[in-house]
């Protein structure tokens, strides 16, 4: 599925008042799903987000990280084969450091990252 096909269907799913969780696999992700999210992430019961082996450039992977700035409320994350950039993957360790609520972490098979970029998340 392309980045227009899962904004559509993520959309539908924006307009249920209890939408809790999207998990999503093997499809793209670009700024139009980025977009649904952002705003997805804003509601406090929105819990649990999962992208497995999903296309994402790196662009749009520093914009989803940035997503976490804001207040985010998740329980669950899963980020499986996502494809971090030491900038991404920073952003993302500044947001875990600072306003972690998550009970659940998934980060299996990450790619991309050097060694070194693992020191502030696991400081």
């Amino acid at each position: 599925m392309d980045d227009k096909s899962t904004a559509i269907l993520l959309s539908g799913a924006f307009h249920q008042k209890q939408f809790r969780e999207f998990t999503t696999g093997q499809h793209e992700i670009g700024r139009e799903t980025v977009s649904i999210l952002s705003k997805l992430f804003q509601r406090r019961h929105f819990k649990t987000l999962k992208i497995v082996d999903c296309k994402v450039t790196a662009t749009v992977a520093e914009e989803m990280m940035l997503m976490f700035g804001f207040k985010c409320r998740l329980k669950s994350l899963t980020l499986v084969k996502f494809p971090f950039t030491d900038r991404s993957f920073k952003l993302f360790s500044k947001y875990f450091g600072e306003d972690m609520m998550l009970d659940e972490l998934d980060l299996s098979y990450t790619v991309g990252l050097r060694p070194i970029s693992w020191i502030p998340f696991l400081e």
